[in-house]
């Protein structure tokens, strides 16, 4: 993809998006060549990188770690590529720091050579409410440009209801698909969760793979805690209440502990179930993960 500046200019900058083990990434081209000469690729690359820190920024992502991605580094781990930055330390809350100056940081951690091709890992700061739900979007807000960080957040919010789009049988289903994706949880995180309980839900027993989503115990504050130690299988209602603190884990006897609340619900009868864990011990849920969420729940200790 090609950076665009503000007023919709084409710069001379390619950039690309992927995932890579659950963690979602952006690529700078590396430049080269002669300037001014046929030969000569991405000769905007500084002033490219310095719009796609700032933009991110608008969108609420950090920036959770960086590293080399040229050929003749890729064959050395992360640590021995990452780009160290000197006043400031991962993950870097962007939208308070300044684009300009964390991109001469990033290019003087390339040392001899500042135009190398990097990637640079990011996350959105809250991840329970995503402002961005595919790659694909991201690419396209990043290529064009987005909006000042409130009327950004006002367009993905509280668009107007689109008729043309909803016509589209297929778009409507893209859109359900990425509604979904977005709540179940990052794909590694789910997967590992998925395979930890035999694919059915903690508290249900329910098999229906597509009901099934990953849940964190404490919530997410980055990829350390996309743990299967952190996370619960859970029926999509079920993860709803768990998050809202109306249900709880009991570890002294792993039983299901029902907020007052529910007593009168159809949800009721789960008090004191007995809660299916994994088959793998080191994949039970942390008892002292479960305890502070009974706490914040406000559940007896």
């Amino acid at each position: 993809m090609r950076v665009h500046d503000d007023n919709g200019q084409e710069l001379d900058a390619t950039f690309s998006v992927e995932e890579v083990e659950g963690r979602w990434s952006l690529v700078m081209e590396s430049r080269g060549g002669t300037a001014g000469t046929s030969k000569a690729r991405n000769v905007d690359y500084i002033p490219g990188m310095d719009l796609l820190l700032m933009r991110l920024g608008r969108m609420g992502f950090r920036l959770v770690d960086a590293a080399l991605e040229s050929a003749p580094v890729m064959s050395l781990p992360l640590e021995q590529r990452r780009l160290e930055l000197r006043t400031s330390s991962y993950p870097v809350e962007l939208r308070e720091q300044d684009a300009a100056e964390l991109g001469k940081e990033l290019r003087a951690a390339q040392r001899n050579n500042t135009t190398r091709r990097v990637r640079l890992y990011i996350e959105e700061a809250s991840i329970q409410s995503p402002t961005v739900h595919s790659l694909e979007e991201l690419g396209a807000w990043l290529s064009k440009g987005v909006p000042a960080r409130e009327q950004f957040l006002s367009t993905v919010e509280g668009s107007a209801f689109d008729v043309a789009s909803a016509v589209s049988a297929e778009d409507a289903r893209e859109r359900i698909r990425r509604a979904i994706a977005v709540r179940q949880g990052q794909p590694r995180f789910r997967r590992e969760l998925l395979k930890a309980y035999g694919g059915r839900c903690a508290i249900s027993n329910c098999d229906v793979t597509e009901t099934l989503e990953a849940a964190h115990i404490l919530p997410y504050r980055g990829q350390h805690t996309n743990h299967v130690q952190n996370g619960l299988l859970l029926r999509t209602d079920l993860h709803t209440l768990f998050d809202l603190d109306l249900i709880g884990i009991d570890t002294e006897t792993w039983t299901v502990l029902i907020h007052p609340r529910l007593g009168t619900t159809h949800y009721s009868p789960l008090e004191g179930q007995k809660v299916q864990l994994p088959a793998d011990r080191t994949a039970w849920p942390s008892e002292e993960a479960l305890r502070e969420h009974r706490r914040e729940a406000g559940f007896p200790a």
